[in-house]
């Protein structure tokens, strides 16, 4: 041993004591100890028999008792002198069923009750208790016991008493009779009794009560009850805990039932889910005293106490016998905590709904459960005092009522419980009838169509009607069911043939507050769609808090309305007017035609005017709107528009729907190609207009009118509020890409909407829009993308002028190819170019193919203020993404390498390759944000860069030789019906070689492709619609020398198409594969189905490699020639056929046959040929055949 303090000064008093283990005996022994000093242990020995005096011991107690000062902690110790305080492992003992030597359990407090305070509040003469049941974990054994004092400054005084538990031992374990009361008289606090139960057969439920004799009311005990072990005081326990197993578990340890209220416990045993009996067996339960009358919950009383055990196999069921249609059933109670009632009815067949109301109590109200199976009791929710049961099928919490529509006939089981709380109950027992209700007022009564209810809150009331095919004859379209409360809220739903409460519904709607509008074909419960067929329906009314009112029922018709006003003429009209309440919909028909007068119906309109009120416009096709699943059009705005793709020649259904009470009038308007005031044409690329008193660019101008004359003063044409003025322009192929609009706002809001072959409108998605607010509005409309829109999509256009903002408006509206002038791009030079605010001008350059090194742009600003934008291929200018309008200039397509900007600011720019593509023409826009006038003007300087040498993308090549530095250009076009690139090139690894679409490559890793440091580079590229590589462009190649001598190359081009294209080399385009097969790679003699023809020979001859077919071969002669006429494939520049004769068949004999070919006939795809053979002379017998390889 060794005592140092380093550095300083120190003291030390050392004390060593060799501590043994005193022996006490296992049953009845005891010792006390007087001082154990603070952080010392105090060690006994215990042997733990099997038996004592014959019988078997069933448990061990161990308590540290009358302990005056420190902290005495007891752990128990396997064979071992425990070295700690506690139990460990951790939680082990509680599912233990042995004790492992070395392992321990310790007690800190009152295992039993847990109250860790005596009567009077003080903590530190609590007994330390521990309570172990044999086999879990207790053994027979050698145990070491220790007391340890954990108070750091106090002596402690105590005593260590250990009881045997068992028959005729200190703790004795009594025999009780099942069913016979046991009784305990003067019990000390946190002392335990013990009781036996042999449950000789199962029983179905099992009820103990732990009360209290009558010279000690206000007694406390804690009952715990446990099959085959006994309880003890660290297994897992609840107050709804079952103390057996279930079968599945049996001779597994068996949790215990802790019950520890205020007052009496009551325990109620059922057996668990899926099971019909309490198992046999024995069955243990512990009496713990917790003194007379405890302050609180976490004290023990004083004063010993009187216990009385009770137990019975009668749980009270009440069979209340078999439920009368129209009789209430009325049941009361009131529980005390644990205690439940259980009652038992039958429910007779044809039953339509049971009503089970609980109703307010003025104390706590029962939990409630109803299982619909009677053979069986129902499990509680209220936790405390029963465990156990079979599911539940309805409940309760509180007040309220258990609706059971269509109930199934039989023995019903309910329980009432309110764990460890007193409650009451009050309960109605209901079988419901249902009344009659008519469909529709239009068929005569009895019954009526409009029922009167007075509903308490959750109660139901069932109506019962007849859904006919037809009401007199017409064919209705809907059903409505219309609640009208005085008071309360109510919901109402429906169901055919049965009750709509039942959770198996075959037919439910949804459910309304107000109305409920039912279609033929409606979505209904269960996320499901239903169909409204004829036959018997129930309609159910559901209260949420008391509620009173009517429930009516009406088939819907809907009023015919004619689609225009020119058909008013054979009667009818194609307007309405109707005052409807919030909630309320009303519905028209109307016949939507072809034609109108001879005209073409282009779209319809349906306006809808709100004299008062709000409401909603909705559209479908055959079938009302309220149906499920159907196309609707609708609009909340006061006008609703279709094209001719919604509105196709049929029957429609409108709906009204009132937001609020609304009084409207709604108006329907088919719109004609008479409606289009005028049709333009733009012209073609720098073609003429040929619109009379317009001059290019403009080709139209609602200012003047079909036979060219200008509209008196201000040319402007007026428009009502909300309406439309429409307009046609086809614009054609070979369009310069651009559409020029100006819409004057000369008064009022007018807006402007533009779409591709169908009628336009602020209810479709557009093409292009102008909505802007009073003002005049200039757009120059262009292609969205130039990698591959070389122009505006060609077709006929729609657009509408709507005055918008429920104002009216006047305006003129002027189109045109724009603004658009030619300006050189060596010496081009244009000044004092004026634009209004807003306005777009342009100016096209041809760039050559000999590209200058640079090109520089200049302009300069006069007045206001203008930003240049330029594209390549179309010009620049507005796009219409659906979310508003945005510029798309080079800057958007980023075609090359280098920078592409917009330009705000006047000046230079100098712009060079490879921004800039040889041979394309580039736009020049600009854009006025005030109005302005500037000038502009375009040089070039610098070298030329010449235009590169051409190879041939079908097997082109070059070779020579590059000096040290030196580069090498040429430009590769690559044909419409490329399908892939591929080149090969012999160089060393000095040459780097850069591709680089449609301009010259910038020589860095940024280029389209390049050669990195490999020599000898191949390259192998599909074309695609993926921008750079796509067809009919114009790829540059740079050769570049980087190394100090002088380098050879060669260039090769075996570019590919769909009939040349084989990669996996079986002579078979993989196009062809990929089109018949999904795939390519096969082999060429393989037979995928096997009609004796090879796959190469099924291409050769133009079959179907998946039919069962033939080749078309015909043989005939002539006087020289054997002819072979043989239809094949017009493609076959991959494969080589020749005509081979034999006249042995044996190998080796086969010769070529010297066939003349003849096309016969193209037929496109396929071609038809004739082989004409020379006839031999002296050979009597001739085979031939027509050889195919790659």
């Amino acid at each position: 041993m060794l005592l140092h303090y380093g550095q300083y000064d120190s003291q030390y008093e050392i004390e060593i004591e060799a501590q043994g283990a005193e022996a006490l005996n296992f049953d009845g022994g005891s010792d006390h100890v007087t001082g154990l000093k603070p952080q010392r242990w105090h060690y006994y020995r215990i042997d733990v028999p099997e038996t004592v005096n014959g019988e078997d011991v069933l448990g061990w107690e161990l308590r540290v008792k009358d302990w005056v000062g420190g902290s005495p902690q007891l752990t128990v110790r396997r064979e071992q002198i425990p070295n700690s305080s506690g139990t460990s492992p951790s939680n082990w003992p509680s599912s233990g069923t042995t004790f492992t030597p070395g392992y321990q359990i310790g007690a800190s407090g009152d295992g039993w009750t847990g109250d860790y305070n005596t009567s009077n509040g003080a903590a530190d003469t609590v007994d330390r208790v521990l309570s172990m049941s044999m086999g879990n974990p207790l053994e027979p054994g050698t145990y070491y016991i220790g007391v340890y004092n954990q108070d750091y400054s106090e002596d402690c005084a105590f005593t260590l008493q250990s009881r045997g538990i068992g028959s005729g031992m200190s703790l004795d374990v009594v025999d009780v009779t099942p069913g016979s009361d046991a009784i305990v008289n003067g019990l000390d606090p946190r002392e335990p009794a013990f009781f036996k139960f042999e449950l000789a057969a199962p029983v179905t439920g099992w009820q103990f009560e732990l009360d209290f004799g009558a010279t000690t009311p206000n007694g406390e005990g804690m009952l715990l009850l446990r099959k085959d072990w006994l309880p003890n005081t660290y297994a897992y326990g609840d107050s709804n805990n079952s103390p057996f197993n279930q079968a599945s578990q049996a001779g597994q340890l068996t949790n215990q039932t802790e019950l520890k209220i205020q007052g009496q416990e009551r325990m109620t045993l059922l057996p668990y889910n899926g099971e019909t009996e309490i198992p046999a067996g024995t069955y243990y339960v512990a009496v713990i005293s917790e003194g007379n009358s405890p302050t609180s919950t976490d004290r023990i009383g004083t004063g010993d106490v009187d216990l009385v055990l009770r137990n019975d196999f009668d749980l009270g069921v009440q069979d209340l016998g078999t439920l009368n249609v129209g009789a209430i059933e009325n049941e009361s109670g009131t529980l005390l905590p644990g205690e439940v009632d259980f009652y038992r009815f039958t429910v007779p067949v044809d039953t339509l709904a049971l009503a089970i109301t609980s109703t307010e109590t003025t104390a706590a109200t029962s939990y409630l459960t109803v299982r619909t199976d009677g053979s069986h009791l129902p499990r509680s929710l209220g936790g405390y005092g029963l465990s156990g049961g079979q599911p539940y099928q309805h409940y309760l919490t509180y007040q309220g009522t258990i609706n059971i529509s269509n109930p199934p006939a039989g023995e019903y089981t309910m329980l009432l419980h309110y764990g460890q709380y007193d409650s009451q109950y009050e309960i109605e027992i209901e079988m419901k009838e249902t009344s009659p209700l008519g469909f529709t007022s239009q068929l005569p009564a009895p019954p009526s169509n409009t029922v009167s209810f007075d509903l308490l809150s959750q109660e139901l009331e069932f109506y019962e009607l007849e859904v006919p095919e037809t009401v007199n004859g017409q064919v209705y379209l809907g059903w409505l069911l219309e609640l009208n409360m005085t008071s309360g809220n109510a919901t109402v739903s429906v169901q055919k043939d049965r009750l709509p409460l039942d959770s198996d519904t075959s037919y439910q709607s949804g459910t309304s507050s107000s109305r409920l509008y039912l279609g033929t074909h409606f979505y209904g419960y269960n996320n499901r769609a239903y169909d409204l067929l004829p036959g018997t329906w129930h309609a159910q009314v559901s209260a949420s808090g008391n509620a009173q009112g009517t429930l009516t029922s009406e088939a819907i018709f809907a009023t015919e309305l004619n689609m225009d006003a020119v058909q008013n003429a054979d009667g009818g009209t194609h307007t309405d007017t109707k005052l409807i309440a919030s909630g309320e919909k009303q519905f028209y028909v109307v016949e939507v035609p072809a034609e109108l007068d001879g005209k073409e119906v282009l779209g319809w309109s349906l306006d809808l005017e709100e004299l008062s009120g709000d409401a909603t416009v909705k559209v479908s096709r055959n079938v009302l709107p309220i149906n499920y699943n159907v196309t609707t059009y609708s609009d909340s705005d006061d006008t609703l528009l279709m094209d001719a793709a919604q509105a196709t020649p049929g029957t429609y259904y409108i709906e009204v729907h009132g937001n609020n009470a609304t009084e409207y009038v709604l108006t329907s308007e088919a719109i004609t190609t008479d409606d289009i005031r005028r049709t333009w044409a733009m012209p073609l690329r720098d073609a003429s207009t040929t619109t009379p008193g317009l001059t290019s660019p403009d080709f139209g101008d609602s200012g003047i009118d079909a036979s060219g004359n200008t509209l008196p003063n201000d040319q402007g044409l007026d428009i009502p509020a909300d309406q439309l003025h429409y307009y046609t322009v086809t614009i054609p192929d070979d369009n310069e890409g651009l559409f020029r609009i100006q819409l004057d706002a000369i008064s009022g809001n007018p807006d402007l909407y533009i779409r591709k072959d169908w009628l336009a409108g602020d209810e479709f998605n557009n093409d292009f829009e102008l909505t802007q607010n009073n003002q005049t509005q200039y757009a120059n409309w262009v292609a969205e993308d130039s990698f591959f829109e070389k122009q505006l999509a060609p077709g006929t256009y729609y657009l509408a002028v709507e005055a918008a903002s429920g104002t009216n408006a006047r305006y003129r509206l002027r189109l045109s190819t724009g603004r658009m002038q030619d300006l050189p791009m060596d010496g081009g030079s244009l000044e004092n170019q004026v634009m209004a605010g807003d306005d777009w001008r342009y100016y096209r350059v041809d760039v050559p193919l000999d590209l200058p090194e640079n090109w520089e742009i200049n302009f300069t600003l006069s007045q206001g203020n203008v930003s240049m934008y330029l594209r390549d291929t179309v010009p620049p200018g507005y796009i219409f993404t659906g979310y508003g309008s945005s510029i798309r200039s080079w800057r958007n397509d980023s075609k090359n390498q280098g920078t592409y900007s917009d330009y705000t600011s006047p000046g230079i720019i100098t712009l060079s390759a490879p921004q800039v593509r040889p041979g394309h023409t580039y736009y020049i826009g600009f854009r006025a944000l005030t109005d302005s006038n500037f000038s502009i003007s375009s040089n070039i300087s610098g070298s030329t860069m010449t235009d590169p040498s051409l190879i041939d993308f079908y097997g082109g090549s070059v070779s020579d030789s590059l000096s040290a530095g030196e580069t090498h250009y040429y430009r590769v076009v690559s044909p419409a019906d490329a399908v892939r690139w591929m080149h090969h090139a012999t160089h060393s690894s000095d040459v780097k070689i850069y591709i680089e679409q449609g301009s010259f490559p910038s020589a860095t890793s940024s280029d389209d492709a390049y050669s990195n440091w490999q020599s000898n580079w191949e390259y192998n590229h599909t074309f695609s619609t993926s921008w750079p590589w796509v067809t009919g462009e114009s790829y540059y190649i740079a050769l570049v020398n980087e190394g100090l001598s002088e380098e050879n190359y060669t260039f090769t081009m075996n570019g590919k198409n769909i009939y040349t294209d084989d990669q996996d080399g079986n002579g078979i385009p993989d196009q062809w594969e990929r089109d018949t097969l999904g795939s390519y790679g096969y082999n060429p003699l393989y037979d995928y189905d096997n009609d004796g023809t090879p796959f190469i020979l099924e291409y050769f001859f133009g079959m179907n490699p998946q039919v069962h077919d033939k080749p078309d071969i015909q043989v005939g002669a002539d006087s020289d020639t054997f002819n072979l006429d043989f239809r094949k494939t017009t493609h076959t520049e991959l494969l080589e056929s020749t005509v081979m004769r034999s006249n042995t068949l044996l190998p080796g004999s086969w010769i070529d046959a010297g066939a003349m070919l003849e096309l016969l006939t193209n037929e496109g795809e396929t071609q038809l040929w004739r082989a004409r053979i020379p006839i031999l002379e002296g050979r009597d017998t001739d085979f031939f055949r027509l050889q195919v390889e790659p």
